[in-house]
């Protein structure tokens, strides 16, 4: 097979990253083809069998993409990387944060967040290959976390996303139904609607 088919057959593959299973499985690649395509600059090989395009290589999403490839289904960003992910926060955390099921074990290095019913169905949508919790599923759920997320930084979090216009709370209080957390968050929500005019929360 030449070079120019195997580029082909590669772009079968909607992931940025992904396993060799996945190579073969979708796009009917072998391990010597995969090899090749790394050899030839096409694809960069990352730890634990998963690969990465190379045009895609070092760019800001790549070790999301690795995280969640290596992770496997289901798993998406969430919280801290999550909202890096959308920029509505600067500081920059050194773990991938990722929710995960409870049962599921991992020795990567990634901040996995186990909750006994993620809701994978609710507020999750794939970006570039990655999957990530949207921008009013990222906010209503660090409402929520009060364990990682303190209520006076949780607020001023949505309080700008809402000033730069990335949401509104009108789009807020439908997640929070969507989760079933409108009840548990009324309080809060009413309180960052009051003082959404403030300067600061």
């Amino acid at each position: 097979m030449s070079t120019q088919a195997r580029e082909k057959k590669l772009k079968q593959i909607k992931k940025m990253a992904f396993t060799a299973k996945e190579a073969i499985s979708e796009a009917g690649f072998s391990y010597y083809e995969l090899n090749l395509l790394v050899k030839n600059g096409y694809l960069v090989k990352e730890g634990r069998g998963t690969f990465i395009k190379k045009n895609h290589a070092n760019s800001e999403s790549d070790h999301y993409a690795v995280a969640l490839t290596q992770l496997g289904e289901p798993s998406v960003l969430c919280l801290w990387s999550a909202l890096v992910f959308h920029d509505l926060t600067e500081e920059a955390p050194s773990d991938i944060w990722a929710y995960v099921p409870y049962e599921k074990t991992t020795r990567l290095k990634i901040k996995a967040v186990r909750k006994r019913n993620p809701h994978w169905d609710i507020g999750i949508e794939t970006i570039n290959g990655i999957r990530v919790t949207n921008i009013e599923r990222t906010l209503i759920d660090i409402l929520l976390d009060r364990k990682h997320f303190p209520e006076v930084q949780a607020y001023k979090i949505v309080m700008d996303a809402i000033r730069v216009k990335k949401t509104a709370f009108q789009k807020l209080f439908a997640m929070a139904k969507k989760l079933k957390a409108d009840k548990r968050l009324k309080r809060d929500l009413l309180i960052l609607e009051e003082t959404r005019e403030a300067p600061h929360v």
